[in-house]
């Protein structure tokens, strides 16, 4: 267990924000969302620094002889 300071008006508009009558539950869940945030955007970063080939023919690997009815 971890004892911490928090700033009382922030986890007060955090209990009404989220409905939440618990205040752990509260910043559980706000750490939780802040975590997701974060590695979201580290996702979005991962696309930015992706290096395409520009002569890939991403067209060219499509119907290749595949009859899409045989799977319905």
């Amino acid at each position: 267990m971890t004892s911490i300071m928090v700033n009382d008006d922030l986890l007060s508009q955090v209990l009404q924000l989220s409905g939440f009558q618990d205040k752990k539950q509260a910043v559980h869940v706000a750490l939780e969302e802040y975590i997701a945030k974060k590695q979201k955007k580290e996702i979005i970063n991962l696309f930015n620094s992706i290096d395409y080939m520009d002569n890939y023919d991403y067209k060219g690997g499509r119907n290749q002889g595949v009859n899409y009815e045989d799977f319905i």
